[in-house]
């Protein structure tokens, strides 16, 4: 059963009932796909975020990272999407994802190919959450909120599986999640160096 946490992804679902309805009510087949967070270069998402901090020196650890992600590159979703234009399964709603990895991993291979040091520096998550407590019960700070919610994603395990896309569509994913984040490092870097030069000009 989805579960949508928070209004974006809960625009998203009914984003989704709405295209079943008019679908349905204009006999045309459906198909849905559900996509992990996609990764690679001209990503604007948290993973685009994430390398910017880490490559300013602006991170530190908030958990053990030890918690999953699924993560997809963006390739493979432009063939995922050349599956279904082919042959559809019609009415069906899939998952579409690489193998998960953990947020230890993502970071460290970021750091790799910045050629960045591991970040050691980490803040107790103890500490924050009696922070949070402190302002859900006195403070009520609109910010500490947002921050809130956004440490609960970081720690989360957001894993899902795309088993049942793989065995209808005999769909394999191509591009590692390691080589996805090495592309949009290297992207970073390259629209970087091209910003300072027109800075210098």
């Amino acid at each position: 059963m989805c579960q949508p946490r928070g209004f974006y992804a809960q625009s998203k679902l009914e984003a989704e009932k709405v295209a079943q309805n008019i679908c349905a009510d204009n006999k045309i087949a459906l198909t849905i796909l559900r996509l992990t967070t996609v990764v690679g270069e001209e990503d604007r998402g948290n993973v685009a975020r994430l390398i910017k901090t880490i490559d300013e020196k602006r991170f530190f650890w908030i958990g053990t990272g030890d918690n999953f992600k699924s993560l997809i590159y963006k390739g493979d979703v432009a063939k995922a999407c050349l599956k279904i234009l082919r042959k559809t399964a019609g009415d069906e709603i899939f998952n579409v994802t690489a193998k998960p990895t953990t947020m230890k991993e993502i970071v460290s291979e970021i750091e790799k190919n910045l050629g960045l040091k591991a970040t050691k520096f980490s803040i107790p998550v103890i500490l924050l959450r009696k922070l949070f407590l402190i302002n859900t019960r006195f403070l009520k700070l609109k910010k500490l909120n947002h921050i809130e919610g956004i440490i609960d994603k970081w720690l989360s395990d957001d894993v899902f599986s795309g088993e049942k896309f793989k065995k209808v569509y005999d769909f394999q994913t191509e591009t590692s999640v390691k080589e996805a984040i090495r592309r949009q490092v290297d992207y970073y870097k390259k629209n970087k160096k091209k910003k300072n030069k027109k800075t210098k000009r």
